[in-house]
């Protein structure tokens, strides 16, 4: 394993903390009626804490040098990874119905719980078959 290993992946894991606090924080107050997570401010800076998460994942991939086309979790992950970004995105986009919204958002939170058992556990089915 490459020396700098550890700290990417202290990283990844740190920003993905970030990432998921603050789509849940941000979702919880477009729940209860807030204006303050339509901030265009806010999704800036979590758009640029999915992207850093993504180069960091990125990066540890490289350094392992596996495939996803061998690693079925690897392979999960990447594609839950876009649809939990959009759904992140919808959630938060002020022009979308408040129902689409909430729904886009339950699915945001669904994808980063799946991302999270898949990176846990390296089952990209999670025992679901």
């Amino acid at each position: 394993m490459p020396y700098d290993y550890p700290q990417i992946q202290e990283l990844h894991l740190l920003l993905a903390v970030v990432s998921m606090a603050m789509i849940a924080v941000r979702g919880l107050g477009l729940l209860l009626g807030a204006r303050w997570p339509l901030d265009s401010r806010l999704r800036t800076i979590n758009g640029g804490v999915d992207i850093l998460l993504t180069v960091t994942g990125l990066s540890l991939w490289g350094l392992l040098n596996i495939s996803p086309v061998h690693h079925g979790w690897l392979m999960a992950k990447l594609v839950l990874l876009p649809i939990y970004a959009l759904l992140g995105a919808l959630a938060f986009n002020p022009n979308r119905a408040l129902e689409l919204r909430v729904a886009c958002y339950l699915g945001a939170l669904l994808c980063m719980g799946l991302i999270v058992g898949v990176s846990q556990t390296r089952d990209p089915w999670l025992g679901l078959l």
